[in-house]
């Protein structure tokens, strides 16, 4: 079976069919099966609104197994994406689950309980927060850094996107303990964005930087090599 879009509930339904030993359920939303001669393409279940929802992820298994990797903690606190860029697998979201909110977010509570508990095992020195942007919310934000900062307090670097880093966003990102952000730029030749259908401009990257420059955060810039045309 191929698993489309969120897997976690197709994941549940595919285990429950293997201990039954019902292999030949093939109506499991979200999954595509081989059919005879076509495949069978099933419906893709709603999105999950609520994170909170969904137990922490166990990674117990890689870090016993090689402790080194558990020295840079890496997490999620929200999903989907404002955003469409066409080389982005987010972009595909309309489509996939059309008329449904794309971006999702943990509560700040339930991410920095996940965060305390791996702190505790004593093995974590920085955070690597995976979300495509992190800073989509100023108001989320502020209320994340004065709890990261007391209850965590180790630095953490993170991604941004041009148009969503304002002031006061990077403000909140010194107030966390922001040791790095990663700015997408990706190109500045505004015919090569219009192609991506990409919003940005060399004025919010100019504007990210300075941001990050004053409140003392290292930055660095992403760019993707060999775009048509450039």
């Amino acid at each position: 079976a191929i698993v489309e879009g969120e897997g976690e509930g197709a994941l549940v339904d595919l285990i429950e069919c293997a201990e039954r030993g019902r292999f030949g359920r093939l109506d499991v939303a979200n999954c595509t099966f081989r059919g005879d001669g076509e495949p069978i393409r099933n419906r893709v279940r709603p999105l999950l609104a609520d994170l909170d929802q969904l137990p922490w992820a166990d990674k117990s298994g890689f870090y016993d197994a090689v402790p080194a990797f558990e020295h840079e903690f890496y997490v999620v606190s929200r999903r989907g994406c404002p955003f469409r860029c066409s080389f982005c697998e987010y972009s595909i979201f309309p489509k996939q689950y059309p008329g449904e909110k794309p971006v999702r977010r943990r509560s700040v509570e339930h991410l920095i309980n996940e965060l305390r508990y791996w702190k505790a095992r004593g093995r974590v020195r920085k955070v690597f927060f995976w979300d495509a942007i992190f800073t989509l919310d100023v108001n989320w934000m502020r209320d994340f850094a004065s709890a990261y900062r007391r209850e965590i307090g180790l630095p953490f670097e993170c991604y941004t996107h041009p148009h969503a880093m304002s002031r006061d966003m990077a403000i909140a990102l010194a107030d966390a303990g922001c040791s790095m952000v990663r700015v997408g730029v990706q190109t500045v030749n505004s015919d090569t964005l219009a192609d991506m259908d990409r919003k940005g401009n060399r004025e919010r990257v100019r504007a990210t930087v300075d941001h990050l420059r004053d409140l003392g955060i290292h930055y660095s810039l992403d760019h993707i090599l060999g775009l048509p045309g450039e």
